[in-house]
């Protein structure tokens, strides 16, 4: 059995783009920003990383509108691989749910996002 699950937290860096497909799909690309402080070796250690996420169909759109710039969120989804518009070759993280993360430490989640 092949396992590619992920669940990352951080904050929206950057919007890219949003385009709607020949099939009326919408796809929304942002830059999540990555922060934790994670174990390894019995030793504490600082970890980022950016990753593009593509949050795709329209139960993601009234979800996007309520996100900008320094929203804290946690993304619910899958890796794939991606190539950029110089031929490299990218991990993306394709979402399947996105919780917006409030000021009060809660998770704000509608139920239709579920998969």
């Amino acid at each position: 059995m092949n396992f590619n699950k992920l669940v990352l937290s951080g904050i929206v860096h950057k919007f890219i783009f949003s385009k709607t497909s020949p099939s009326e799909i919408p796809h929304y690309y942002f830059l999540l920003r990555h922060f934790s402080k994670q174990e390894e070796a019995m030793l504490q250690r600082n970890v980022w990383c950016n990753i593009m996420i593509i949050a795709s169909g329209k139960k993601f759109k009234r979800k996007i509108e309520k996100i900008h710039i320094g929203s804290k969120i946690i993304v619910y989804g899958f890796l794939n691989s991606n190539y950029n518009h110089n031929g490299l070759q990218n991990l993306v993280l394709h979402a399947k749910l996105i919780k917006l993360i409030n000021f009060s430490g809660e998770n704000k989640s509608d139920s239709s996002r579920s998969s």
